[in-house]
């Protein structure tokens, strides 16, 4: 049984009602890697674009957050070094339509990829948000300076297909916790930081595709939707809603087919099965 098909069994289980037992299946390999944070808000966490900086190191991190408008003008200049690829471990979110471009890419150039679950297994690792279940997937590391693992002879072995996060670096782009989503800029790597100015509205819609910024807002606009769900949903409930969740978020998509349409669909589900869930739950 393939991990997509372990992955619909489970959610097939959790639907019926029953309880389940995620011993012995690739998601329980998931489930055992997901680590616990610091009590730090959700939307704290998505502001930075990152997540698993644990205690003193996540306060450091957010301190170099710095604000900032769309119009608000900065200067930047690549320097080629590697340097905002390094030292990322945890750092890094693969969103569904990053892994969703990443298993195309990487099957197209004859890797052993056949799906986005592929990509998940051997290229990232799954890290909770919050306590309720929300979970992000992140790139994994390698080295004694937790290079990014795409990371090769200091150049990017994905760039054409690189994360959302990594294209709109140094901004970051998250939720707002009153609707709608905010920017901030990162200020970890100041040498960076010299040469031509540019708005913060053009360098994002200069990296991102009219896709992303379909994928971003019904992303972002479910974000605390479902947390509040997660929240809701009883406690011996919460392991199949975390499967369903993970399942819907990042399983379930035929790569020959458009992303967004899958994505819309899941996402839908998602919040109707989350909702049953938790409203059952208050029952």
């Amino acid at each position: 049984m393939n991990r997509k098909a372990v992955c619909m069994w489970m959610w097939i289980h959790a639907k019926a009602g029953n309880r389940i037992s995620v011993r012995n299946t690739t998601m329980s390999l998931m489930e055992s890697r997901i680590r616990r944070l610091p009590k730090i808000p959700l939307w704290s966490l998505f502001r930075a674009g990152i997540s698993g900086k644990r205690g003193g190191r996540m306060k450091e991190f957010m301190t170099k957050m710095v604000p900032v408008n769309l119009s608000d003008r900065f200067p930047f200049k690549c320097r080629m070094c590697g340097a905002c690829c390094r030292h990322v471990r945890e750092s890094v979110p693969l969103e569904s339509l990053d892994a969703f471009r990443l298993a195309k890419h990487l099957r197209d150039k004859g890797e052993n990829v056949s799906c986005v679950e592929d990509v998940l297994a051997t290229y990232a690792e799954p890290v909770l948000l919050s306590e309720n279940g929300y979970t992000v997937f992140m790139l994994k590391t390698a080295g004694a300076d937790d290079a990014c693992i795409f990371l090769k002879d200091n150049r990017c072995t994905i760039h054409s297909v690189h994360p959302r996060a990594c294209r709109t670096y140094p901004i970051a782009v998250g939720p707002y916790e009153l609707g709608g989503y905010e920017q901030y800029l990162s200020m970890e790597q100041p040498h960076h930081y010299s040469g031509p100015q540019m708005s913060v509205k053009k360098w994002i819609q200069k990296r991102c595709s009219k896709q992303d910024f379909e994928f971003l807002n019904t992303d972002i606009g479910s974000v605390q939707e479902i947390e509040r769900l997660l929240k809701r949903i009883p406690e011996q409930n919460r392991t199949r809603a975390v499967m369903m969740f993970l399942f819907y978020k990042y399983s379930d998509y035929d790569l020959d087919k458009s992303f967004f349409p899958q994505f819309k669909s899941n996402n839908d589900k998602l919040l109707a099965a989350l909702r049953k869930m938790a409203d059952d739950g208050d029952n």
